[in-house]
């Protein structure tokens, strides 16, 4: 497939998107879109295949043809197979979806991007914000997004990050739980200052629930820094700051910025957390649902299909411009 949009704008709307998408993406994936068709085909057969397995070890069961525990075995078994059988088939349609036609989107909507379906931010990079405190036990990072927005270079991925918590039962049987500590976009952007100290932006749910009484919890968090409170009344009830240095902090957090972060959240959701380290500037946008996902029953070349995609690129790319971090008024050392 031909590349299109490296000569182009970025795109600022989804509705700028649908008239690129049709003139010079829509044709390219005529073919992937009978590969889609005949893996949903085979899917569908192959659960069709395993109907009669799983009616007929029903029926043994029912009718106390075999042990109860044989029946019910083999049906898990006989699912687990035809899960495993469709997973297989759509494994191999997306290996062939993210390459060939979110890299398409990726450039469309902004020529000076690149995209990895592999790649991602790493587990050190995510740890070392300390926008979240709790041991990562498990960690996975996809769908890697890169480039430069203007004068601001940006990196973004989608991450999983987990906790683990063992505990035993009466009977001492051991207990296996995992916990998510975040899932969802995590950003990474060149901030505009130059800065020494660490500081975090966080949810702020303790003094909005409890008030004083949360103020001063916040303020006995081990595992923080110490509490900053800013003077701007609206950014203190959304948010608590965390920091090395009281001084850095109103340097980093100016009104404008408080605002503008403000109507990032608004955007995004009460869930954005933020942190400052190294002279980076961290978003941590959370996300129930998988990104970059082909939506099975759909067809590609529809631009309704993959409209949640493209809005998510311009809100992310659009952080730079929300942010301001463009301006440079203060040169780095």
């Amino acid at each position: 497939m031909t590349d299109a949009s490296d000569d182009k704008a970025p795109l600022a709307s989804y509705e700028a998107f649908k008239a690129v998408f049709r003139s010079e993406i829509a044709p390219d994936l005529s073919a992937l879109e009978r590969e889609r068709t005949s893996a949903s085909d085979r899917a569908a057969r192959a659960f069709l295949i395993c109907l009669p397995i799983y009616l007929f070890l029903g029926a043994l069961w029912w009718l106390d043809a075999v042990p109860w525990w044989a029946g019910l075995g083999g049906i898990l078994l006989a699912m687990w197979i035809g899960s495993a059988w469709r997973a297989t088939i759509w494994d191999a349609f997306l290996a062939a979806w993210k390459p060939r036609v979110i890299n398409r989107i990726v450039k469309a909507v902004h020529p000076d991007l690149t995209y990895k379906p592999t790649g991602g931010i790493a587990a050190t990079e995510f740890i070392g914000t300390r926008i979240f405190t709790e041991r990562v036990d498990r960690y996975g990072c996809e769908d890697e997004v890169s480039g430069w927005i203007g004068k601001t270079q940006l990196r973004c991925s989608e991450v999983l990050a987990e906790h683990k918590t063992e505990t035993r039962d009466s009977n001492g049987r051991r207990r296996t739980q995992w916990h998510t500590i975040f899932r969802g976009w995590f950003v990474l952007v060149d901030f505009h200052k130059e800065f020494t100290g660490e500081f975090v932006v966080l949810p702020d749910t303790a003094e909005s629930t409890f008030g004083g009484f949360g103020r001063w919890l916040q303020s006995m968090n081990a595992s923080r820094d110490s509490v900053i409170r800013m003077d701007d009344p609206e950014f203190e009830k959304a948010f608590v700051v965390y920091g090395t240095d009281q001084v850095e902090a109103r340097y980093i957090l100016t009104p404008a910025l408080m605002q503008r972060i403000l109507a990032v959240r608004k955007r995004s959701g009460s869930g954005l957390h933020i942190g400052f380290t190294q002279s980076i500037m961290c978003l941590a946008i959370p996300r129930s649902r998988d990104a970059f996902e082909p939506e099975k029953d759909k067809s590609l070349l529809n631009p309704e299909t993959h409209r949640q995609n493209v809005e998510d690129l311009i809100f992310i790319t659009g952080l730079v411009e929300d942010l301001n971090l463009n301006t440079r008024i203060w040169s780095k050392r």
